[in-house]
């Protein structure tokens, strides 16, 4: 046979359902041996009347027959002649109804003959017996009383749960010794990685941040989903150099990063995809623009950062300020990905940094202390920096802390001169006969102290320009021998402009060097007089020489006497200082116990919900973090993460915490994933080893239970990525988060119970217990406040029934506990699940392959009353009990065989039309519901339970259209196509009947149908 004819034979194959399992001719009544009631024999004696003689005074001439004495004429009459009760009946029919009350029980007993042989056959004989009830189990969480010691809970405990039917107390005892303490969950968040973060910092709410949860949604995601807020994530470094108070503001952190940096830095989105923010005097001063460049194999990244003139000052960090938990008390930046950032979370989780360094250039600060050799001078006005008479010694004092407290590689004093001479040798040209005298003739010495803590040096630094030039700029970076490595020289130009400003004309030396030490980073500015900058004049200005020149002149030659030209008396109208900074370069490529541990830099991570200082040291030191290196970004290598807060509870102490889970709420084609376990201990996170994950038995959150854990001694409360005075616990899944089912809630002190029979009523099994019904101890503890059951029970089963052991029996009796055939599969499938309403056995197959033999694939359909289904159009069963089903079917298989369980393929059938409605009818309002409508008539089981969902099948577009023609509101219909598809309506032709393409494939409704108005 041909491959699509095997295919198609397989498609036409409809399972087995629950109600298949049930054979009518095996239920009672279905078959009598005697089928009259006692009003069929009222009838019938009333028939026989007829034909019986009725002899009245003579014995030898019938006077009539009998049927006056059976006035009954119909069944009903009959019925209420039987049913007569109050003495008005005439005594023959009394007598009548009562030999025909007693005639029922004989009859009953004859008809249920043939089942009487059956149950004798399946007990008596082949030893069948009914199975016996399970109890039920029940989760109960204790509260104890204010500053109550922790409590022992034996499994001799007893709880009530009130009376059965029957008047009986239920009781319930512990299933296993437990310790209740003053634990409390006081907070839930959760965490989600696709292409970017999440984090819900109020996980069970509907929006992650405490909106209310979905009426038409069960629980809240356990690992978070895309639907919460986007994270707040980034990374900040903190060093006593971003300490600026004014002026124009550069910063330049120069970030060396690990070969994988290579992908993401080549889609040059890095800088755009970043803002930053600085420490300032009353807030965070930001954001700023950030740029990028990338070069070399090793990447590096340079990142900078501008501030105008306007902007605050950079202050240091204060946590009361600027909130957050940051480790330092030096100015901080912070680098945060914007929410529109281009690039995604995956491509920035590889960045690994290996080195830092911050630089900051900063030009304009005009907030200087000024001091001349006679005193306090006002830099708001116009004033002699050297003196009325300057001559050579003369001083000039600028007050800086800010800038020399640092490592500096430059520092530049920007002048503006009053009245300088258009020409030093013009004015100065017969001040001394035979020397030129110009701009150069008049330099000074530097001298001032930095962060080092040594005197420098920075000597003849000219003080004018000349041409007539009133602004310059004076580099007095030193070239002392006190400096060892000087990096380079460069020439900045400037020249006065008509407005002012600064146009390049000449040329000033600037030698740019790195400095050897460096202050502590918890330095706070010099005191004013070790921050000053001390400019000492090398050569006076010669007013001396011309107070002499000119009384000499005069006396000599009175009559040609000429006045030499007055000496140039320095006067500054304005003056500015600027200087370059540079840290030294926190390594993380060579020693671990060096790196980001020294004072000049600080790095930290800056998360969704907190702060953490990372350096290699500590990770290093610390044997339960893996990875040794320091990400750029905030690390998440899960994709989701749900922390647990606790309160009351302590490093050493043990935790019962019940998670309530929503059934069948995840997404069941989502592989179920591990659940992993731990434990934050300063800052880190610490897996949790066999011997403190005490108990699980929520089966990795399938189902409500109890984990149960004992607090390693390295956890702590107080830490700066989560907030403090919590111990926290966090459960995480490396994929597959959107297949765990939804919680309801998680709460400390969780013990599990079990019902223990006292002679109770027997039906009490058939619902379970109600929530909160288990609400006090029969046996009282002291320290106990309150015992709340939160859901209702669970597992309890009762005595099967004999219809059931019918129909088990057979089943039993048939497949012998073996899968052989396909019946077999299905048929002990649904007798160990009923919450499997249907089950499709494809023999030779496995997932996308129709020819694979010694394989065998099970295809299920869940009951459909489960509300708690994602889809109700396309109902799955979830991942666990895929696999429960797995399992149990391959324990009774062969050898060879592999069973395989997976959901149906369902293909979506979806019309295009246009449509009239009649006069009268709106088509916002009827178009919608004609929508509804069709997707009840092609999926009728998501609208009503009791509609069974098949494989197979076959819709036909005649049949569609005539649907909606029929529609009381419609006129006439255009235009109708029919399609069929998977995922994606891109190829799909118009059909006019529309089949299963697989035998898995179920045929069902799409979501929406193309229903437009006929103009």
């Amino acid at each position: 046979m041909a491959l699509d004819e095997t295919v198609q034979s397989m498609v036409s194959q409809l399972g087995q359902s629950q109600r298949d399992r049930v054979a009518p001719e095996l239920e009672e009544g279905f078959v009598d041996v005697d089928e009259r009631s006692p009003a069929d024999l009222l009838l019938f004696t009333r028939e026989l009347a007829r034909h019986v003689r009725y002899y009245r005074g003579s014995l030898t001439a019938p006077t009539a027959d009998w049927t006056a004495f059976f006035p009954a004429a119909s069944s009903a009459e009959a019925e209420r002649l039987l049913a007569t009760d109050d003495g008005s009946a005439p005594p023959h029919l009394a007598l009548l109804a009562a030999f025909l009350e007693l005639h029922e029980a004989e009859r009953r007993s004859l008809n249920r003959l043939t089942l009487g042989h059956l149950d004798f056959h399946f007990q008596r004989v082949l030893r069948f017996q009914a199975r016996p009830s399970t109890p039920d189990h029940a989760h109960v969480v204790f509260e104890l009383k204010k500053n109550a010691a922790p409590v022992r809970i034996l499994p001799d405990l007893l709880l009530s749960a009130g009376k059965d039917a029957t008047g009986v107390e239920r009781i319930y005892q512990p299933v296993r010794e437990a310790v209740v303490s003053a634990a409390k969950v006081d907070s839930l968040r959760t965490v989600f990685v696709d292409n970017r973060l999440h984090f819900a910092p109020i996980a069970d709410s509907g929006d992650g941040s405490g909106g209310p949860l979905a009426a038409d949604v069960q629980g809240w995601p356990a690992f978070g989903e895309a639907k919460i807020p986007y994270a707040v994530t980034g990374f900040a470094l903190s060093s006593p150099v971003l300490r600026m108070k004014e002026g124009t503001r550069k910063v330049t952190l120069t970030l060396q990063l690990g070969a994988e940096a290579a992908t993401a830095l080549a889609t040059g989105l890095l800088g755009g995809a970043l803002e930053a923010f600085f420490t300032g005097e009353k807030s965070w001063l930001g954001p700023y623009a950030v740029t990028a460049t990338a070069t070399g194999s090793q990447v590096q990244l340079t990142i900078t950062v501008d501030a105008d003139d306007d902007a605050k000052a950079i202050v240091d960090y204060n946590p009361a300020l600027h909130g957050e938990s940051l480790a330092t008390d030096a100015p901080v930046v912070q680098l945060m990905c914007k929410a529109s950032s281009g690039l995604t979370y995956p491509q920035l989780r590889p960045l690994v940094l290996l080195s830092a360094h911050i630089a900051v250039d900063v030009s304009g600060i005009t907030s200087l202390t000024l001091e001349g050799d006679n005193g306090t001078l006002d830099p708001k006005r116009t004033f002699a920096p050297f003196g009325a008479n300057p001559i050579k010694g003369s001083r000039f004092m600028i007050g800086c802390p800010e800038a020399l407290s640092k490592p500096l590689s430059a520092l530049t004093l920007s002048i503006r001169w009053q009245g300088v001479p258009d020409s030093f040798a013009t004015t100065y040209a017969h001040y001394l006969p035979g020397a030129t005298i110009d701009e150069d003739y008049f330099t000074a010495t530097a001298t001032y102290q930095t962060g080092s803590g040594g005197k420098h040096i920075a000597s003849q630094r000219t003080l004018f320009m000349g041409g007539g030039l009133a602004d310059v700029e004076i580099a007095l970076t030193p070239g002392a021998p006190s400096f060892s490595s000087i990096v380079s020289a460069a020439h900045r130009i400037y020249a006065l402009s008509t407005a002012g400003s600064f146009l390049a004309r000449h040329a000033a030396l600037s030698l740019a060097m790195r400095q050897p030490v460096f202050a502590s980073f918890l330095a706070s500015p010099p005191t004013d007089r070790t921050g000053f900058i001390t400019l000492t004049l090398d050569n006076g200005f010669l007013q001396d020489v011309f107070r002499r020149t000119t009384i000499k002149d005069a006396i000599k030659s009175p009559a040609t006497f000429a006045l030499l030209e007055d000496p140039y008396t320095p006067a500054i109208e304005r003056i500015s200082l600027g200087y370059t900074a540079l840290t030294a370069e926190a390594d993380m490529a060579s020693t671990i116990e060096d790196s980001f541990s020294g004072a000049s830099i600080r790095f930290f991570h800056v998360d969704g919900f907190g702060q953490r200082r990372e350096h290699g040291y500590l990770r290093g030191k610390l044997p339960y973090v893996t990875d040794k290196r320091v990400p750029l970004f905030p690390p998440h290598d899960d994709q989701g993460e749900l922390l647990v807060g606790l309160t009351g509870v302590a490093a050493g102490d043990s935790v019962s915490l019940l998670f309530e889970v929503a059934p069948g709420s995840g997404d069941p084609e989502v592989e179920w994933p591990k659940v992993v376990w731990s434990v934050l201990c300063d800052n880190q996170w610490k897996p949790l080893g066999p011997g403190d994950l005490v108990l699980d038995t929520t089966n990795a959150l399938r189902a409500s239970g109890l984990v149960v854990v004992v607090i390693p001694r390295e956890a702590t409360t107080e830490s700066t990525i989560l907030p403090t005075g919590r111990l926290w616990l966090k459960a995480a899944v490396a994929t597959g988060a959107a297949g765990v089912s939804r919680l309801l809630g998680v709460t400390a002190n969780g013990v599990e119970v079990v019902f223990i029979d006292h002679g109770n009523d027997p039906a009490r099994l058939a619902q379970a217990l109600p929530a909160g019904a288990i609400a006090r101890l029969k046996t009282p503890l002291p320290a106990v406040k309150s015992v709340k059951q939160p859901e209702a029970s669970f597992g309890g089963r009762a005595v099967e029934s004999l219809d059931a052991m019918r129909t088990r029996a057979p089943e039993r009796l048939r497949h012998k506990d073996r899968c052989i055939t396909p019946w077999d599969y299905e048929r002990i499938v649904l007798e160990a699940f009923p919450e499997i309403h249907r089950v499709k056995c494809i023999p030779h197959a496995k997932k996308g392959s129709w020819q694979a033999p010694g394989n065998v694939l099970l295809v299920v359909i869940p009951d459909l009353r489960n509300k708690n289904a994602r889809d109700l159009l396309q109902p799955r069963v979830d991942q666990d009990t895929l696999a429960r089903i797995t399992a149990h079917v391959q324990r009774r298989a062969g050898m060879k065989v592999a069973v395989a369980t997976h959901n149906p393929a369902y293909e979506k059938v979806r019309v295009d039309f246009k449509v009239k409605l009649r006069p009268g009818f709106a088509f916002t309002v009827y178009g919608q519901l004609l929508q509804q409508e069709l997707i009840a008539f092609l999926s009728p089981w998501a609208h009503d339970a009791e509609r069974e969902i098949l494989f197979g099948g076959r819709v036909y577009r005649s049949v569609l259209l005539d649907f909606v023609e029929e529609r009381s509101y419609v006129d006439y219909v255009t235009d109708f196509r029919m399609y069929r598809y998977t995922d994606s309506l891109v190829g799909a032709v118009d059909l006019s009947e529309a089949t299963p393409a697989t035998p898995d494939t179920i045929l069902v409704s799409d979501q929406t149908h193309v229903v437009a108005e006929a103009t």
